[in-house]
């Protein structure tokens, strides 16, 4: 069976799905996912990170994934690829953030405050294992045609990430040697959301670039949809 996702179409989602039945009741699937970022739109906000929202609507302009999904079903009524099924399965995710900025203010002592912005990215990849449940009907004169109703899934795993982006000053300045980089990196740590235990921050102030290195975090995600497609 060959199978994809209409309603991931309309949102920029793309869904592919094969699934190849074993025995009577048990079969074997593979689904593959991507996501495109969509141009002309830049969300500029620090607090949707995917460490803090980052998978909501509001930033999904700038966000790009990719996915892979090995799965093992069970037809609990012993149909072969029909009928309520309770799914185990492995999912790799591959996730960028674009394009988000923050505000950049950095004190000075008897002086003015510097004034301005950071742009950067962010990278996640996950590993997680999942358990769902769903419902898939054989269609047509021949049962030839499947539809697949993935009720719900949830899935538990560990992620690494890192932050890598660049800074700069509303006076057009670097300010090399006023700034402390001490400083300077604590700073972009706050404002990118990466300050957490084990990071490692690369700070090149002529090019004014940063790289934020030895993000972990856990996840914990849903899955859920509808498909269609054919049996062969």
């Amino acid at each position: 069976m060959i199978k994809a996702s209409p309603l991931g179409f309309i949102f920029g989602n793309y869904f592919l799905s094969g699934e190849r039945v074993l025995t009577q009741g048990l079969s074997l699937g593979l689904e593959v996912g991507t996501r495109f970022p969509s141009p002309g739109r830049t969300y500029t906000s620090q607090y949707y990170s995917y460490r803090s929202g980052g998978l909501l609507w509001p930033s999904v302009s700038n966000l790009s994934y990719f996915t892979i999904t090995p799965e093992l079903r069970w037809y609990t009524n012993g149909g072969p690829g029909h009928g309520f099924y309770i799914s185990l399965y492995y999912r790799y995710l591959d996730i960028k953030q674009r394009n988000i900025q923050a505000n950049l203010l950095i004190p000075q002592q008897g002086k003015a405050p510097l004034d301005g912005v950071v742009t950067y990215q962010e990278y996640l990849r996950t590993h997680a294992l999942g358990l769902g449940i769903g419902a898939q009907w054989l269609l047509g004169r021949k049962k030839n045609i499947v539809l697949d109703w993935y009720i719900i899934g949830v899935s538990n795993g560990r992620g690494s990430g890192w932050v890598e982006g660049s800074y700069k000053f509303y006076d057009k300045q670097p300010h090399k040697s006023e700034i402390d980089a001490s400083t300077l990196e604590n700073l972009l740590l706050d404002q990118t959301e990466s300050d957490s235990e084990g990071v490692k921050t690369t700070l090149d102030k002529q090019a004014q670039t940063f790289r934020i290195t030895g993000l972990r975090t856990t996840v914990i995600s849903p899955r859920l949809g509808l498909s269609i497609g054919f049996r062969f």
